[in-house]
């Protein structure tokens, strides 16, 4: 059995949005009475009409969301000078696809992903481990980058659109977080 959401739920939901009851009946394609009515308690509205009331506040928040607020803010990077077995051995303890490669004052220079070590031990051999990681990165490996201040949907945009496995999130050069696909299913769990 589903719990709808009370009257006071609904104005304290959409008071969180920002929008006015005006805002939300427009959006919603009610009138601005029934929203007052339906938050004063007064009126018992049909289901279709709550759905599309939960849309419009859920829409809301999903685009006002900042990534920050979803992405891991502890990452593990590598520095560009750190040997290809450092960096394999980050990858395959941890389950990463990739790891975000820093200069030596952690300003992100790029990204050092699993199939390029991989392609490279199989074509060279294990004598690559020992080598510097900035001597295999490509410029393919790069994941893109938004400022700290992006929304959530705009990380969404880009791993969806472009298929890449994460989103650095940057502040002044270096990195304050990542997104990963998986984080984005984590929040949508919550």
């Amino acid at each position: 059995m589903m719990n709808l959401p009370t009257p006071e739920d609904l104005k304290k939901f959409r008071k969180n949005c920002g929008l006015t009851q005006q805002e939300l009946a427009e959006r919603a394609s009610v009138s601005q009475s029934l929203i007052a009515r339906i938050e004063a308690g007064s009126v018992d509205p049909r289901l279709s009409t709550i759905r599309r009331i939960l849309k419009v506040l859920n829409d809301t928040v999903q685009k006002e969301l900042k990534a920050i607020n979803v992405a891991v803010t502890e990452v593990i990077t590598v520095e560009e000078t750190d040997s290809i077995s450092k960096a394999s051995k980050i990858i395959f303890n941890h389950g990463f696809s990739q790891v975000p490669v820093c200069d030596v004052d952690e300003h992100v220079i790029g990204a050092i992903k699993e199939t390029t070590i991989t392609s490279n031990l199989i074509k060279n051999g294990t004598g690559i481990l020992s080598q510097p990681i900035k001597e295999i990165m490509t410029k393919d490996d790069a994941l893109p980058m938004l400022p700290v201040t992006a929304s959530l949907k705009a990380v969404e945009d880009l791993l969806i659109q472009h298929g890449d496995p994460a989103v650095l999130l940057i502040n002044e050069g270096k990195i304050a977080g990542i997104i990963t696909k998986a984080d984005l299913i984590r929040n949508y769990l919550r």
